[in-house]
């Protein structure tokens, strides 16, 4: 029988001939050559069974992939990896890739994290907590003393736990698979507690936690008098102290940074007489309930604290602590959780600091192994993503059928791994070598870290975290040759923070562009039947949350899944498949849950299991503008490609006519990093008139005050279209705008000249700065007061009745002031327009404020707004839309078949507003005419 037509596979095997791990490859027998001979070939080509291919790494994924497996008891044991639907539609998608020379953009949900023993600890706002009680939603402190939210809770069940005991004699029970952060010869990784029992845990620290501020408590004796009696019964200057219950004992311990810091501060000037940092004073009276109190008063304070021999020593500037032992603990149940803070740490028992893929890793291994001579590289974040991948690598190395294991000459997953050996001469017979590249956080020092190399595998992780786009451009000449790309690139990455996953967004909504493989929805629609959730648009492959670990999963033959149910060679091949229906429903018991409790807790689970594309780029952060909107008509903006309008340089022609022509600059993106930019206008729609006395057009400014800049500030001005129309489709739109910080002011306000002459659009803008006021007054040829309207009216009618402003152009960024165009800005992105009627259900078609602004850059501000951002182009957008609101509530109605009421109103307009006033007493609106 031909090998690429072997019926079976290699675990469905019964008596397949044995390795003899005493003896290396020559002196193996002939049958046991020929079998892995036949293995090696199926692995490296794949292989076919009754007319349905089974991919290259699909065949080793489920064939010799080492991992531990989750059981249905709740056991985690070492076992080769189940084949799971996940990894059928990865194999599948990824084959097609590498046929079409393309890369795969993979995106969606999360998998699972490790486990603590169940009475182990977690801290909340209340004190502490079980980790065995612990659930989704629960607000915890994560290891930099914040609060963050538990997005996921997995049971283990009954496991083997170890005690983990720390230098200065806190301990934690964890299993074995429970990860930790730890510092070893140097460097930062992610171990597991097998992995650290078998190194030399001696030289391993894990960092100490930061100070934790629980809510003020009242303390039964105050933390001053109650530090000096702890102190002075110690130092053995008196026998009496106080006496508390454990509750509170608690309550102390669970108290304000404010009030351990007096409890601290007393207690160091009675112990030690000054607080060093670094302080030794000797015990006297050794009552262990007083002893074991001080310690986690100054360890819930991020302090170091122990006993040595008589002395107790107190630290500020020791920051780490080292593993003491590791001891067998007995079989337990435990439960892992996931958090959402950066880091995905989180404090546990006594305040130590505690840590929460597998597809990249088996891809990488088997890469690795299979050639002969090449590199491959691993592109993250950070130094935990990247050391996650090579604890799986380290595993799957050590304990893959010693048929394909290789020896390894260095091992250092925080920079590089080569496979081979040593020679007896010194001389390395290298057989393959993997590189590791940290682009921390992207970094300009980082970003081009890919390029240069010519690997023949490259994994990029946890693309969701940070900006991806220049690093995989970097890299991308690299995989060229006159054939097309040598490999197919991984981008993976898992629903997360939409600040971080702007790159990764707009990569995966364009594949094309990033000759990354575009997705066939056919693929999931056909599995998914009743539980199909997402709406199909062009992206790179989406993982839905249905199919993470903790969805439904049923166990059937693989020629039931696949559609031959009569096909008892490919039956007998078993497959975890996703009841997409059950998860759905599961999945949205939870959702419903979390909705009334937590907002925050609801987005991320939401981001983490998510139903749809959109899901995967939600924020976190307490956001009052329709977030979930904004994501979904940002990636139809970036799906259909008509999101920037003309991009143009502008000028006046005769008659303050608006004149373009086009550009080639680059828009200012969001975040900007700072410096000199000289962007282009983006026009939406040109102008209908260029009057000023036809009210159709508002404009909103945010300036700046110097050229040149370290910061992210950058000038915006926003023309805003109001009214005008039944079926304008413009109508309460911006219609053009312009964000820019070019090397002159003089350009800037120019360009902002033009754009308002043009437009015959009435400005208002911050006057924190008056370079716009100053330039108009110089160069306009008219007074500033013709084209700047006073915020004083404004002020006086929306924010408090009276107010005063030095400055009478503009409005002045008092709290009030900025509060009233921030809530301008909401309430426009909430509203309902409609926009159309449809004959069939007889209803008006409406969209939301929102889904009519056709600016990405203002949207991704939108999407990203937490209190402190800087946001020039919602400062800039709400002064028009402040202004537009005013000259709604006073009638003052841009042209069109009411024009005999407007004309009415026009002299009373002019008599009330000092921007006419000011300006026609010199010259005649007809100038503009």
């Amino acid at each position: 029988m031909s090998l690429s037509t072997s019926p079976e596979f290699y675990v469905n095997m019964k008596n397949p001939p044995v390795w003899n791990d005493l003896f290396g490859w020559e002196d193996q027998d002939d049958d046991v050559k020929q079998f892995f001979k036949e293995e090696a070939y199926k692995v490296k080509y794949g292989v076919t069974i009754n007319g349905t291919f089974i991919p290259p790494w699909l065949y080793w994924h489920v064939n010799f992939f080492p991992v531990f497996q989750d059981l249905p008891n709740g056991e985690r044991v070492p076992a080769i990896s189940r084949l799971r639907d996940n990894e059928w539609f990865f194999a599948e998608m990824y084959q097609r890739a590498r046929m079409g020379k393309k890369g795969l953009g993979m995106f969606g949900t999360r998998r699972f994290g490790k486990a603590l023993l169940n009475s182990e600890l977690i801290y909340t706002p209340h004190g502490s907590k079980k980790i065995g009680f612990a659930d989704i939603g629960d607000i915890i402190y994560g290891d930099d003393g914040k609060l963050t939210t538990i997005v996921g809770v997995y049971p283990q069940g009954f496991v083997d736990t170890y005690k983990v005991t720390f230098e200065d004699g806190r301990s934690v029970v964890c299993c074995g698979q429970h990860q930790w952060k730890v510092k070893y010869h140097g460097d930062y990784k992610v171990m597991s507690t097998m992995g650290i029992i078998h190194s030399d845990f001696s030289k391993m620290t894990i960092d100490i936690g930061e100070a934790v501020d629980f809510p003020e408590r009242r303390w039964l004796i105050s933390p001053q008098l109650m530090g000096s009696l702890a102190a002075s019964f110690l130092c053995g200057a008196t026998d009496r102290i106080f006496e508390l219950s454990k509750k509170e004992m608690d309550d102390v311990i669970y108290s304000s940074k404010k009030q351990k810091e007096l409890f601290i501060g007393s207690f160091m000037k009675i112990a030690c007489g000054i607080n060093t940092g670094d302080d030794r004073f000797k015990v006297v009276y050794k009552s262990e309930y007083i002893i074991s109190f001080v310690r986690k008063i100054f360890w819930s304070m991020g302090y170091y604290c122990v006993m040595d021999g008589d002395d107790m020593y107190i630290s500020k500037t020791h920051d780490r602590l080292r593993i003491y032992d590791i001891d067998y603990y007995g079989r337990y149940k435990a439960t892992c959780i996931e958090v959402d803070n950066k880091s995905h740490q989180f404090l546990t028992t006594n305040f130590v600091v505690s840590h929460n893929t597998t597809i990249m890793s088996s891809l990488l291994q088997m890469n690795a192994t299979m050639t002969i001579g090449l590199s491959h590289s691993v592109v993250g974040f950070s130094d935990s993503d990247l050391s996650n991948i090579g604890e799986y690598c380290e595993y799957g190395l050590d304990h893959v059928h010693p048929f394909f294991r290789i020896n390894r000459t260095k091992t250092d997953w925080s920079s590089g791994v080569t496979l081979g050996k040593r020679m007896s001469n010194g001389v390395r017979d290298i057989h393959a070598i993997i590189s590791i590249a940290n682009i921390n956080m992207g970094r300009k020092t980082s970003t081009q870290k890919t390029a240069g190399l010519t690997p023949a595998t490259a994994i990029f992780d946890e693309v969701g975290k940070g900006p991806i786009k220049k690093p995989y451009t970097a890299a991308m000449p690299s995989y060229d040759t006159p054939y097309g790309w040598r490999l197919s690139p991984i981008l993976a990455g898992t629903g997360g923070e939409v600040e971080l996953s702007k790159d990764a967004q707009e990569m995966f909504s364009d594949p094309e562009t990033y000759n990354l493989l575009v997705m066939d929805w056919d693929i999931l629609n056909r599995r998914a039947m009743k539980g199909k959730t997402w709406k199909e648009r062009k992206w790179a492959m989406f993982v839905p949350g249905q199919m993470a670990n903790s969805g439904v999963k049923v166990t059937i033959g693989l020629g039931d899944y696949l559609g031959k149910p009569d096909d008892k060679k490919l039956n007998k091949i078993k497959i975890d498949a996703t009841d997409f229906e059950a998860s759905t429903n599961k999945l949205n018991e939870e959702r419903k849950k979390l909705s009334t409790k937590d907002r925050v807790a609801y987005t991320s689970h939401t981001m983490f299991y998510p139903f749809t594309i959109d899901d995967c780029f939600l924020s976190s952060s307490q956001n009052l503008f329709p977030v979930e909107y904004a994501i979904k008509h940002k990636n139809d903006l970036l799906e259909s490609g008509q999101y920037s309008g003309m991009l143009c340089d502008v000028f006046l022609e005769s008659g303050n006519k608006l004149g373009t022509t086009k550009s080639n600059k680059q828009l200012a993106g969001f975040p900007f990093s700072g410096g000199v930019i000289d962007a282009p206008v983006q026009i939406f729609e040109m102008p209908q008139s260029n009057r000023f006395d036809d009210f159709i057009y508002v404009a909103g400014q945010d300036p700046y005050k110097q050229a040149k800049s370290d910061t992210p500030s950058l000038g915006a001005f926003y023309v805003f279209k109001r009214r005008v129309g039944i079926r304008d489709p413009y109508a309460y739109r911006i219609v053009a705008s312009y964000v820019s910080r070019p090397s002159s002011i003089d350009q800037f306000c120019r360009t902002c000249e033009v754009l308002q002459k043009g437009y015959g659009a009435i400005c208002l803008m911050e006057n924190a700065d008056q370079m716009y006021e100053q330039y108009l007054n110089r160069k306009s040829g008219m007074p500033a007061s013709f084209f700047l309207f006073a915020g004083e009216a404004i002020a006086n009618k929306y924010v408090k009745a009276g107010s005063r402003q030095n400055s009478k152009l503009g409005l002045y960024p008092t709290p009030g002031n900025q509060n009233l165009l921030f809530s301008c800005v909401v309430d426009y992105c909430w509203q309902d327009f409609v926009i159309g009627y449809d004959d069939s259900t007889g209803l008006d078609i409406t969209v939301k404020g929102i889904e009519l602004i056709d600016d990405i850059a203002l949207l991704d501000e939108i999407i990203q707004y937490k209190p402190g951002l800087n946001v020039d182009r919602i400062i800039a957008f709400g002064h028009a839309l402040v202004l537009a609101r005013y000259f709604d509530d006073n009638n003052y109605m841009p042209k069109s078949k009411i024009d005999e009421m407007n004309n009415a109103r026009k002299e009373d307009a002019y008599k009330h507003h000092e921007i006419y006033a000011s300006a026609f007493g010199s010259v005649s609106i007809g100038a503009f005419r």
